[in-house]
């Protein structure tokens, strides 16, 4: 994932920003019943990673963190109850230290990107 951060950061310019969506590590029990019940879609074999990690994941290939949150608390439909949970309930305490199923992430580069010529220059193409 580093190496893919990385690859990225080559492109970035100063208005580039990326959101970045996991799935906690907390959820990954309920979700494999939600699965075998037929209530949600099978998906890959996720590698779980937590917050501290995705964060110095992203240090670590040249972007910055500008804002990080936890902002479902019902990850499944459920009509009314689920919209209440997770566009209200959520940003109040107790209630947002139930939020967990997923993480987010908006980053930006650091420092001053290389424009097009100096990264042709740095790989041996254009001069």
């Amino acid at each position: 994932m580093q190496a893919a951060l990385a690859r990225i950061a080559d492109h970035c310019h100063p208005a580039t920003r990326i959101f970045l969506n996991f799935y906690s590590s907390l959820w990954e029990g309920p979700r494999s019943i939600a699965e075998t019940l037929g209530l949600a879609k099978r998906l890959l074999p996720q590698n779980w990673l937590t917050v501290g990690d995705v964060t110095n994941l992203l240090y670590l290939s040249r972007f910055e963190v500008i804002r990080h949150s936890r902002e479902l608390m019902c990850p499944v439909h459920v009509p009314l109850a689920g919209t209440l949970a997770n566009r209200y309930l959520v940003r109040l305490w107790p209630f947002s230290y139930l939020a967990s199923p997923t993480c987010w992430w908006l980053a930006r580069g650091r420092g001053a990107a290389r424009s097009r010529g100096q990264r042709e220059r740095d790989c041996g193409g254009a001069k």
